[in-house]
């Protein structure tokens, strides 16, 4: 657990952290910059061995444990991207973000399909 929480704050986590299970650990991590109006807003969304977790300001963490049927979906338009979090019936969270931030959502994108 110290190994993630340790991985968590070289990934640029705030000192609010969620709680690492044991033997949990982070594999990606980035960081969404629009909020769900478009405005500027910081978030997080980290992918860890168990689950995706996410902060966004005034919402707090949310997390969904990973499973068969869970998919990460990529898309562009007019330089905003968004990622979406899918189950086989609904859709269970959306992040958008600026170009700026695309690096880091491929590399949580290529981890996500990793697993």
């Amino acid at each position: 657990m110290q190994a993630a929480q340790a991985s968590l704050e070289a990934a640029g986590a705030s000192s609010e952290q969620p709680v690492f299970k044991s033997g949990e650990m982070l594999l990606a991590s980035m960081e969404p910059d629009l909020d769900e109006a478009m405005q500027f807003s910081v978030s997080r969304i980290l992918l860890t061995t168990e689950r995706m977790i996410s902060h966004s300001v005034g919402s707090g963490w949310s997390s969904w444990p990973l499973h068969e049927g869970l998919s990460l979906h990529h898309a562009e338009h007019a330089g905003v991207a968004t990622l979406s979090l899918h189950d086989h019936e609904r859709c269970l969270a959306r992040w958008r973000f600026t170009l700026e931030q695309e690096v880091g959502a491929l590399r949580l994108l290529q981890a996500f399909e990793r697993i």
